[in-house]
């Protein structure tokens, strides 16, 4: 039993020393193995309209001495190769008909390692529906995704697009209609093409509030008798310390736990895409390497995405992860590199790590730096998003390689890891286990507080949910306060140096005055937001209050045209600007819109708990 420390904690703390996951970046090192680190670059489907300009990419990444191309074949649901099963790329149409991207690829860039690159479900980003009849958002809309109101995306305007940050039509993961035709789509390239690996990216749900209304809301509300629609769709480290601690009222503790347990549906069926493709391959073709982008805080990437990379490491699922450390300071993605490397190769210390920086926003100074990081964490390699962006720099891919160059430091042993695999099938406890991998202190008696929480939420599910649910259609509702906002987002990341938090934080704070000043927010959002509504002037949309967090206590006493203070947020900060104000007027149950249901779901809940005491 882990007792008194975290179970990440404690694994890190071995495997920092045992695979050569180095302290973070600024502190000296001692080893003694040295190796040059290799070096890759994702090239984009954009690079691959003309075979001309592939022929350029293969002949700079060779003069570059980039040693793998990370090449993307599939990208909206589409191909850039020969297959009957996904339409060929728009972008292809007035191409030659015989022109083959991929073998074009595989015949200019043969000193490189090349892998096939495919997006899982992101499956169209266009405005309009796609013109290709075969395409599957056509053929088989049922595959379709739905958000946490029950609406499938493709209804989506390009605002709710934006609102929802979602980038466009996604499959929904719980199908497995889908799950099929993806594998026998990879089979089938792996057998026709001879790249040395299949990559995957946007292996993932779109964020926290989808797939509520779709398949899986269904299985869930079978099998507890709980629309997941009614749950909240946001929650985080701290609410699940909070829950195992005990230090929650008994209606917000069942919401949590049955929020563990969705998100430990949801991360399943997105698990079972990997492990599909992943027993394709063996039967296909032997020794083709199965890798993935990821997400790099494990945590959020279980909670917001449904993506458990740490569960498909422990299956023996993939050869290698590219953790997509983009953004932020070199401290960060140290920092975020050292979490991957700690958490990965504790538990297979053959697993090949590759760090993936954010040279398009970046330059090559910068990502030398981050490298070097890598470098001393003991990475494989280095890869670089993306080929295109960078070309098209002063300098272009041999700027960032001799950047790169260098000598690598690190020392591989064998590790201890924990077996959090033995959960799969307790949906809560591996929910719990998977977020309590983040860091925060658990008490010595976690196990049996895991199963006092299991015992509260099933009591629950027998009393006090059915007499609520009973009950719900029978109320007259009043819609509760609502304000209709505008605002400007700072992005914060918790692995962010104090400097660049106060640095947001004060360009929140200046995007406030600005507006309290009399300039318009929408001018203000375009050039100060973060948020994915910059491009809408900052629109938001409206929203419920009801007393459940730091937007609801900001905007409670203002009116219409009001301004908030600087809101800090789990991830950041908001000005919010309330462009209308409204509220109390009662609705039939089944006119309430889903925000207004979960919270009238919420707030009858506490008061059957109340009956309790």
């Amino acid at each position: 039993m882990v007792t008194g420390r975290t179970i990440w904690a404690t694994l890190g703390a071995i495997t920092l020393l045992a695979v050569g996951c180095a302290p973070q970046l600024g502190t000296n090192i001692e080893t003694n193995i040295e190796t040059n680190i290799a070096t890759a670059a994702w090239v984009v489907r954009d690079q691959l309209v003309e075979p001309a300009n592939i022929a350029a990419v293969c002949d700079e990444a060779r003069s570059a001495g980039l040693d793998r191309l990370v090449v993307q074949v599939r990208g909206r649901g589409d191909a850039y190769y020969e297959t009957e099963l996904a339409p060929r790329a728009q972008s292809l149409v007035e191409a030659n008909a015989t022109f083959d991207p991929l073998k074009k690829v595989l015949s200019s860039c043969y000193s490189q390692d090349l892998l096939a690159w495919l997006n899982v479900y992101y499956i169209w980003g266009g405005e309009e529906s796609p013109p290709d009849p075969r395409h599957l958002a056509n053929t088989n809309p049922e595959w379709i995704i739905h958000d946490a109101d029950g609406v499938q995306v493709s209804e989506y305007s390009m605002e709710q697009r934006a609102k929802g940050w979602i980038e466009g039509l996604y499959a929904d993961p719980a199908s497995t209609g889908y799950r099929k035709k993806m594998a026998a789509l990879v089979g089938q390239l792996a057998a026709d093409y001879p790249v040395e690996g299949i990559h995957l990216d946007f292996v993932r749900y779109p964020g926290p509030a989808y797939g509520q209304g779709g398949l899986l809301g269904i299985r869930f509300t079978n099998r507890y008798g709980l629309d997941p629609r009614w749950l909240p769709a946001g929650f985080g480290t701290l609410d699940v310390r909070a829950w195992i601690m005990g230090e929650m009222g008994p209606d917000e503790a069942f919401v949590t736990s049955a929020k563990l347990i969705w998100a430990s549906m949801r991360s399943e069926q997105v698990t079972k895409m990997v492990a599909g493709i992943r027993e394709t391959l063996d039967s296909t073709r032997q020794g083709v390497e199965l890798s993935a982008a990821i997400f790099p805080d494990s945590a959020a990437a279980f909670i917001e995405k449904g993506q458990d990379w740490v569960g498909w490491v422990e299956k023996g699922l993939v050869d290698a992860l590219y953790p997509m450390a983009y953004f932020g300071t070199p401290e960060r993605v140290s920092a975020q590199l050292q979490h991957v490397c700690a958490t990965a190769k504790g538990i297979n210390p053959e697993l090949k790590l590759w760090a993936g920086l954010g040279a398009y926003i970046k330059e090559a100074d910068q990502i030398g730096v981050e490298a070097d990081a890598a470098r001393q964490l003991g990475y494989d390699g280095i890869c670089l998003f993306d080929a295109g962006t960078i070309r098209a720099k002063n300098g272009g891919m041999g700027s960032y390689t001799q950047q790169i160059e260098g000598e690598r430091n690190g020392a591989a042993a064998k590790a201890h890891a924990f077996n959090g695999d033995r959960y799969n099938g307790d949906n809560l406890a591996y929910g719990f286990l998977r977020v309590a991998g983040d860091g925060f202190e658990l008490p010595n008696d976690w196990p049996q507080r895991l199963e006092q929480r299991r015992a509260e939420f099933r009591a629950a599910l027998g009393k006090e949910v059915p007499k609520v649910l009973g009950g719900l259609e029978a109320l007259g509702v009043e819609v509760p306060p609502w304000r209709e906002l505008s605002g400007v987002f700072r992005y914060v990341h918790p692995m962010d140096p104090e400097e660049r938090k106060t640095e947001q934080f004060e360009l929140c704070t200046e995007a406030r005055d600005r507006i309290v000043s009399g300039e318009d927010v929408a001018l203000v959002a375009l050039e100060m937001s973060q948020g994915g509504t910059k491009s809408l002037g900052g629109w938001l949309g409206r929203k419920y209050l009801g007393g459940y967090g730091p937007m609801d206590d900001a905007l409670e006493g203002l009116a219409a045209g009001g301004v908030s203070q600087v809101v800090e947020v789990s991830n950041g900060c908001w000005v919010y600007v309330v462009e209308k104000a409204g509220g109390r007027e009662r609705v039939d149950y089944n006119d309430a819109p889903w925000q207004v249901r979960r919270r009238l779901f919420r707030g009858e809940l506490s008061k059957e708990f109340k009956k309790r005491m």
